[in-house]
């Protein structure tokens, strides 16, 4: 959908009381299996494992025509298609489940579009997904949902109904994963409220192109005091979205800006420089929760306006690396901001006026604090050379600590110290299994990660955005019902299939 690799995954069966096998679970399509699938009946027999992956209410779908047709089962082929070389024959289909890709057989061009169903993988449910999220709004609101009326067929049929209808509070609803393509502008009046949200299950794209050739082609959204916005369940790419005017709060829910605007096949951004969020001289208050976002840029009058409160909770912020900044202001020092993060991995530089609060998340690049009397960071992973607030059972501080500790009793040097610092510093610095935004293992910790990282928060879970799955907690579950049912004489252990 966005244009890069991404692993296919399995549509969860029956086990039908026997033994699960990969049909069974919500694991990685290999291309083995989808090539040939061994019969239960016959063990030892295969025949094609296409028919077992793909069709009506399985892993994988492609449809073609109007009305949608699904493509013939006997026309999908497996195939590898890392470098694009293989060409099918006529009325077939290649697929490959690994990198998610599709080659019809060449001819003539077509004239009707392809539409694909498939499932992919991730650790939470957190970003734009097709998964249970709650739904909410304000009493009384007025819904607008896109496609429930001939003139409703597009997100900005809907903006031009709601504009001139001027309702206090209103919705406007997607009902499908569909690709919107258009430009979006949004103005709110005085005292308004407009949620753009998806329907529940699923993950509208909003792909935002070059439009303008000399104005930005962001999703615009400005208003005056008191309105407020909310943007859920939904997924921006191409552009970022901004911002200004005098919008009094913005709230960004379970939903998905594309960390540098865009990917290319290998998940690497297109523009990792630039701000997925800009905020001009708005809103008074902004909260990202559950979502995905790239860097966030606030462009604030520090005489005139109080410090613009940023809430991220159960999120990722990502700058694409930990030397780009994450949170910042254009020429200035800081940003003109009041941050606290919660349970939550940031990927870049934090530059705040204050920092009122972080705690339980990973923070890997430096913090640049202006005002470091006030606000604490609590059992956090703290990117050494930062300026920040106190701290309190943050890594890699601990280590170090017990490192001085050893120096106190003599053990060791103040010239072994220094080693042993550093040594430590790198050992506690968080691992991850990928970085890569559409990634399945994006932002989860790699098993050699430290103990002090993956047990590191106030309750023994993870540090970072994934601390509400409590795995160690569960893992630790696991390992005693196990201890209590294992025969003598026999070990058992743990492998982590996803």
């Amino acid at each position: 959908m966005l244009g890069n690799d991404a692993p296919l995954f399995t549509r969860p069966g029956a086990t039908n009381g026997t033994q699960p096998g990969e049909l069974d679970l919500p694991v990685p399509i290999r291309r083995r299996s989808f090539e040939t699938q061994e019969l239960e009946e016959k063990p030892g027999a295969t025949t094609s494992g296409v028919p077992y992956y793909y069709g009506d209410g399985k892993s994988i779908q492609i449809l073609t025509g109007s009305p949608h047709q699904l493509v013939p089962v006997d026309q999908i082929v497996p195939a590898d298609l890392s470098d694009w070389s293989y060409r099918p024959l006529p009325n077939q289909v290649a697929v490959d489940p690994v990198l998610g890709r599709i080659i019809f057989p060449p001819g003539p061009s077509r004239k009707q579009g392809v539409w694909v169903s498939y499932y992919y993988g991730f650790s939470a449910d957190i970003g734009g997904g097709e998964y249970e999220r709650p739904i909410s709004e304000p009493p009384g609101a007025l819904v607008y949902r896109v496609g429930s009326a001939p003139d409703l067929t597009r997100i900005n049929d809907a903006l031009t109904k709601w504009q001139a209808d001027a309702p206090v509070h209103a919705v406007i609803e997607i009902p499908d994963s569909g690709v919107y393509v258009e430009p979006i502008r949004i103005s709110l009046k005085a005292g308004q409220t407009l949620q753009l949200r998806a329907a529940n299950k699923t993950r509208p794209v909003i792909r935002l192109l070059d439009w303008q050739t000399s104005k930005p082609d962001n999703l615009s959204v400005t208003g005056e005091a008191n309105s407020y916005f909310t943007l859920d369940g939904l997924l921006v790419t191409g552009r970022g979205v901004q911002i200004e005017g005098a919008v009094s709060g913005v709230t960004i829910r379970h939903s998905t800006l594309v960390p540098g605007w865009g990917l290319d096949c290998n998940c690497e951004p297109h523009r990792a420089n630039d701000p997925s969020l800009v905020l001009i001289d708005a809103p008074d208050c902004l909260s990202v929760e559950h979502s995905i976002i790239g860097a966030i840029q606030v462009d604030r009058d520090e005489v005139r306006m109080d410090p613009l409160e940023i809430k991220i909770s159960d999120s990722i912020l990502d700058a694409t690396s930990p030397e780009g900044i994450a949170l910042g202001a254009e020429g200035n020092l800081c940003a003109h901001t009041a941050l606290t993060v919660l349970r939550s991995t940031v990927f870049g530089q934090l530059q705040s006026r204050t920092l009122v609060l972080a705690e339980n998340s990973i923070l890997l690049g430096v913090l640049k604090v202006c005002r470091r009397q006030q606000g604490c960071i609590r059992f956090c992973y703290v990117t050494p050379g930062s300026r920040t607030p106190r701290r309190y059972e943050c890594q890699p501080d601990l280590v170090w600590q017990a490192v001085d500790a050893l120096v106190s009793r003599g053990d060791i040097t103040a010239q072994e110290a220094v080693t042993m610092k550093q040594s430590e510093a790198c050992r506690v610095t968080p691992q991850f299994n990928s970085v890569r935004y559409a990634t399945p293992t994006y932002c989860q910790l790699a098993d050699a990660c430290a103990g002090e990282i993956t047990r590191g928060s106030e309750d023994e879970s993870e540090m970072g955005v994934f601390h509400d799955l409590y795995q160690p907690q569960r893992a630790d579950a696991l390992r005693t019902r196990l201890d209590e049912y294992t025969p003598a004489g026999m070990n058992v252990g743990i492998l982590f299939a996803t």
